[in-house]
C-alpha cells in the first residue's frame, strides 16, 4: 500500500530530506532481495564523483509505515530490530523517515526519531 504511494510521488531526482545533511537523491526503483525497492544515492567519501547506491525494499516500507501508524513514531531501535535493510546501514533509517517527511506523514524529532504527523 505505502510503497505504491511512494512510487507515485517520489520520482528519480527527488532529494530525500535528512536531519544533518543536504539529503540523498532518489535514483529510481529496482530490486533488493528479490523485492521492488527504492534506489537512492549517497555520497562516496573516497570518490566524490562516484556516489554509492543503496536500496530499501518494499517490505521494509510497509513494516515501517504500519509501525509509524500504530505507534506514532519510528525509532532507530525499532528499525534495527525489524527491517532487513538495517544491516545495510543506518542511512536507510533516515531515508525511510525522510521519505515519510517528504510525503508529509512524519517529521524528524531532535531526539533522533520520526514522529507521525498524519496517515495516508
Amino acid at each position: 500500500m505505502i510503497f505504491d504511494k511512494i512510487k507515485s510521488e517520489v520520482s528519480a531526482g527527488t532529494i530525500i530530506p535528512q536531519p544533518i545533511s543536504d539529503g540523498y537523491q532518489v535514483k529510481g526503483y529496482g530490486k533488493s532481495r528479490g523485492q521492488e525497492a527504492l534506489v537512492y544515492l549517497i555520497p562516496n567519501r573516497n570518490n566524490p564523483n562516484s556516489p554509492n547506491t543503496k536500496r530499501v525494499p518494499k517490505s521494509d516500507w510497509e513494516k515501517a509505515y504500519e509501525y509509524l501508524k500504530d505507534h506514532g513514531k519510528l525509532t532507530r531501535e525499532w528499525f534495527e530490530n525489524n527491517t532487513i535493510c538495517a544491516k545495510d546501514g543506518g542511512c536507510n533509517f533516515t531515508v525511510i523517515g525522510g521519505v515519510f517527511s517528504f510525503l508529509g506523514m512524519a517529521k524528524y524529532d531532535e531526539d533522533g526519531y520520526y514522529v507521525k504527523v498524519k496517515e495516508l
